[in-house]
Formats: C-alpha cells, sequence, structure tokens
C-alpha cells in the first residue's frame, strides 16, 4: 500500500496520508522497518492494582501489514518500573495473522498466545 500527499481510490476504498511523526528514540528497538511511529491517542495508560508498572513508550507503536495485508505486526517498546524502582525497557512484537493475535515476541524469544 502506498500512502500519497493526498487522498486517493483504489476499488472503492479511500486511502490517507498518514502524518509526520518523530521517530522512536535511537537504542529502544533493534531494529526498524522504515516506517516513522505514531503518537497513541490515549493520554495516560490504565493504572494497574500492583505497584509494579508498565508502561508503553510514547510513540513507539507500530503496526506493519503482514503478507499482502492478511493481517498486521504490532511492535511497541513497554517500561516495566518494578517496586525496587528500577526500571527495564523490553521490546515487544506482535503477530496477529488473519487480525487475530496468534503469538507474541518479547526480547526476540516467540511465545503462543493462542
Amino acid at each position: 500500500m502506498i500512502f500519497q500527499d493526498k487522498p486517493s481510490t483504489q476499488k472503492g476504498s479511500t486511502v490517507y496520508p498518514l502524518s509526520s511523526t518523530p521517530a522512536i528514540a535511537p537504542g529502544l528497538r533493534p531494529h526498524l522497518k522504515g516506517t516513522e511511529a505514531t503518537p497513541s491517542k490515549y493520554k495516560s495508560p490504565a493504572k494497574p492494582s500492583t505497584s509494579n508498572k508498565a508502561e508503553i513508550v510514547p510513540g513507539s507503536v507500530q503496526v506493519s501489514p503482514l503478507r499482502q495485508m492478511e493481517g498486521v505486526s504490532i511492535d511497541l517498546v513497554v517500561e516495566i518500573k518494578m517496586k525496587s524502582g528500577g526500571s527495564r525497557t523490553v521490546n515487544m512484537q506482535i503477530e496477529c495473522p488473519k487480525f487475530i493475535p496468534k503469538r507474541i515476541m518479547v526480547d526476540g524469544k516467540w511465545h503462543n498466545i493462542a
């Protein structure tokens, strides 16, 4: 799919351009897929019931099509804050063939969801 400066129509659907957003800070991802991140429309994450917290790093979410739009891959960076005061940054990728979450990669290791 090609995004253009002006809306175009292909087979009855309209494609609009993506807004320009700043790139993800260097070092947060092991690789970039050539697209820029788009900011989340949500202002703050949900508050967990425990004192440990996990927050999505703002601007780190990327959604990419899988094999001719047969699903999507969602890449994101999560910062985990622990009770001890320390924190850890985790790279995640969620693979959604046919738009249904199937497996998740956490720091380079795949785990099945379904």
